[in-house]
């Protein structure tokens, strides 16, 4: 995009010395500004970007975005009313001029893996781990920033939200070619309130979905009135005895799996795709149904059911979300990222399938974070679901989880077979002299991955 485009498009005004490049790359962080980035010189919370500007201009940088012009600095500096709201209008800009197909994709859980899953279907390159999150104001624009124009068939671009007025932003810059709505379940309600209120925000992203789309979304949103507006345009993935109401069958495609030696197999039926059939790696119940979700957007954009396979035969879990891992003689399952409640038994099923039965099993259990009035009932019904063995063990940690000792107590399970601790610092040496199968999940706050022993590749 020429600096004269970005000027006009952002209403700003261009000081210093002119820009003759096209410009592209964005960064507001020096520490990571490549030659030729547009430094974003953003005000937060005790941060201002301006105050980085000579950094900026040492590191390369072809020009920046500003709200203060600082003609003490030698670098082409484009003057904005707002530095974030004029990276929005370049970034949905950009996605104007983007000719290929952009799916995008929200909901209450799993969006990046489906992200992943698709990336892989379409050719894409894995996501960097350091920008595995980038689904926010500041995210979805880089992320946008980098389509390429020409020779790129495909995009994926996550939204993520968790209060009232950001999916509208994020909406408006994506305008997906179709949308993927992985489920709607109770998350952010310290901030949002109501599952109602949770199912309009990620409904925006679907009403932003350009002229033609589909939506591709699961029952968890569909039971939702106000998803019921997209009845011509959806297409909810539900499993074969799953009960879908208030639709026709043209619009539901149907799903079931079997465990087989090598995974799952996977039967997709539907009117529009008949009877496909696939391999999947293990995997809990919720990632089948993003999986099914992924299959049938990539179907649907003209993927072939080869290259789908091959993807899927590569596929790995991603970082802290449902990962199995050997440490030495030790089994892991990691699933620290996300908390949600309804994928408590999901992991649990995954858990005691995979560990070796002949090795005890610790349960690490984190908190739930942001599930608002609902949290004392949610952590006493984690109490109530833990299949303990004679010579298995809990570790809670949090304050939110003495509700779950509660349930524990009350199935009889108390000291020294359940222990308690405020933090994850202080369960360190419990979590380490154990001797057997840890299953660790709980909400991102706690970094429950701190108490595994160092991988091979980190050393």
């Amino acid at each position: 995009m020429k600096a004269e485009e970005i000027s006009r498009v952002t209403r700003g005004k261009w000081y210093g010395p002119v820009v003759q490049d096209d410009l592209k790359s964005f960064s507001n962080d020096t520490r990571t500004l490549k030659k030729g980035d547009i430094f974003l010189a953003l005000k937060g919370e005790g941060v201002d970007g301006h105050a980085f500007l000579e950094s900026a201009q040492k590191n390369g940088a072809a020009g920046a975005i500003v709200q203060e012009y600082d003609d003490a600095i030698t670098l082409p500096q484009l003057k904005v009313s707002d530095v974030l709201e004029a990276f929005h209008v370049i970034a949905h800009r950009h996605r104007e001029q983007y000719s290929g197909k952009l799916v995008g994709v929200t909901g209450s859980c799993g969006k990046t893996s489906t992200r992943e899953m698709l990336r892989s279907f379409f050719g894409l390159p894995k996501t960097p781990v350091n920008r595995i999150n980038w689904n926010n104001l500041l995210g979805v624009p880089l992320n946008l920033m980098e389509l390429e124009l020409v020779g790129q068939q495909y995009g994926v671009i996550e939204a993520g939200m968790d209060r009232v007025g950001e999916m509208d932003k994020l909406a408006k810059m994506i305008e997906p070619d179709c949308a993927i709505v992985t489920n709607v379940y109770p998350q952010h309600m310290n901030n949002l309130g109501s599952i109602e209120a949770i199912a309009e925000e990620k409904a925006k992203l679907a009403r932003a979905t350009r002229k033609g789309g589909t939506i591709f979304t699961t029952n968890s949103a569909w039971e939702q009135a106000v998803f019921k507006e997209f009845g011509d345009n959806i297409c909810i993935i539900a499993r074969e005895d799953e009960v879908v109401n208030h639709i026709s069958p043209e619009y539901v495609t149907r799903y079931r799996y079997t465990k087989k030696k090598a995974g799952l197999g996977v039967d997709i039926m539907s009117a529009d795709l008949g009877h496909v059939s696939f391999l999947l790696k293990p995997m809990i119940r919720g990632m089948v149904a993003n999986t099914v979700l992924a299959i049938a957007a990539g179907l649907y954009l003209g993927v072939s059911e080869k290259k789908i396979q091959d993807a899927l035969s590569l596929w790995k879990p991603l970082y802290l979300r449902g990962e199995t891992v050997t440490i030495g003689d030790r089994y892991y399952y990691v699933d620290c990222y996300n908390n949600l409640p309804v994928a408590l038994d999901e992991s649990l099923e995954m858990f005691t399938e995979f560990a070796p039965t002949e090795h005890p099993r610790l349960y690490v259990l984190g908190g739930i974070a942001g599930v608002g009035s609902i949290s004392e009932a949610a952590h006493y019904d984690i109490g109530k679901k833990v299949p303990l063995r004679e010579n298995d063990s809990v570790v809670l940690i949090g304050k939110e989880t003495m509700f779950t000792r509660k349930a524990l107590e009350e199935r009889g399970y108390g000291a020294p077979k359940v222990a308690f601790y405020e933090n994850t610092e202080m369960a360190r040496e419990a979590v380490s002299q154990f001797e057997g199968s840890v299953f660790l999940k709980g909400s991102r706050v706690y970094q429950l991955e701190n108490l595994l022993p160092k991988r091979q590749d980190e050393r």
